[in-house]
């Protein structure tokens, strides 16, 4: 004959399951989350820092152009374009930098002698980039301001190029 303390001791209840059950569900939700929103930020920061990225690479390559120039188109030149005569490689070249799009987010493209558009920047929250100015009646500065369309906001990167060579 078994004793009561015996039978009592064969297993769990069904409630010490539940609650057991329970308790797990609630640590998994809460890790979950966690890791669900170490994703979320990892996403928006790699976006952002490759958005950046690109943006400098597309200013860097712009204000080189800019530097090199010989002259500046001022009929054709607009706060969404400019062209220009520059150098590529040591040989004159005519190049015109362009956003283009009819919303955001715009292209800035870069065209060589009339050529096929390349593009150098895909996420431009506004078309309108250059600020010319003048000083004597002469162009001698342009500055560059873009704003980078990034997943949460829009961040900007400037730029302003003294023209050592250009008349217009």
């Amino acid at each position: 004959m078994s004793s009561p303390s015996r039978r009592r001791e064969g297993g769990f209840s069904l409630v010490e399951v539940m609650v057991t059950m329970m308790i797990m569900g609630i640590i998994t939700t809460a890790v979950l989350g966690v890791a669900m929103r170490a994703f979320k930020d990892t996403t928006i920061i790699s976006n952002r820092r490759d958005v950046l990225g690109d943006g400098q690479i597309a200013l860097q390559r712009m204000t080189k152009d800019l530097r090199q120039g010989t002259s500046i188109d001022t009929a054709t030149s607009t706060a969404s374009r400019i062209d220009m005569e520059s150098y590529v490689d040591g040989t004159a070249t005519s190049i015109s930098w362009r956003t283009q799009g009819s919303s955001a987010p715009y292209t800035l493209v870069r065209v060589v002698e009339g050529g096929t558009p390349v593009p150098q920047l895909k996420q431009l929250a506004s078309d309108q980039l250059f600020t010319y100015q003048t000083y004597d009646g002469l162009l001698n500065r342009i500055s560059i301001s873009m704003q980078l369309d990034t997943q949460t906001q829009d961040v900007p990167i400037q730029a302003e190029v003294f023209l050592r060579n250009a008349t217009t």
